[in-house]
């Protein structure tokens, strides 16, 4: 019977350290509070002072944008603009996808980047922007640059 007693007894004293802990540390779990190393709305110096000293929040300067450095484009890129009438948005988006953009390994003076894009074959010479593909009269390059198929007749610029 005394151990009945005892253990009744200890489950009561953990059931209340559970209650009165539960009220002590509920803000411990809680997003704004403080040792989270912010000084959020609800918190001031007074409240939580090591989160407020280690960083102020200024909130009458607004902060100054920062200027845009315009893109100069690289040689390869200018004789790319030259000959395709590409924009250069245009060919920075297809050479960012292609690691071997610039390369010509046909040295048929179409780079690999727009070959593949085009369709034509990056290792024979004589499959280039020039060749005319479907017969309508336009460049495989020209339809591509226009944003027409190379691979039908009735697709021309």
């Amino acid at each position: 019977m005394e151990k009945k007693v005892i253990i009744v007894f200890a489950f009561i004293a953990v059931l209340i350290l559970l209650i009165f802990g539960s009220f002590l540390f509920k803000n411990y779990f809680r997003e704004n509070v403080c040792g989270n190393n912010k000084c959020d709305t609800a918190e001031t110096e007074k409240t939580c002072p090591l989160d407020c000293k280690k960083q102020t929040v200024n909130t009458t300067q607004p902060i100054a944008p920062q200027p845009v450095k315009p893109i100069s484009p690289t040689q390869q890129e200018k004789e790319l603009i030259e000959k395709t009438g590409l924009s250069l948005d245009e060919i920075k988006k297809l050479s960012n996808d292609q690691a071997d953009f610039f390369n010509d390994d046909d040295q048929d003076g179409l780079v690999n980047g727009l070959e593949k894009e085009i369709g034509t074959n990056t290792k024979d010479a004589t499959s280039n922007g020039e060749t005319d593909s479907d017969t309508d009269g336009a460049t495989d390059l020209q339809e591509y640059v226009s944003g027409t198929n190379s691979k039908d007749s009735n697709s021309k610029p």
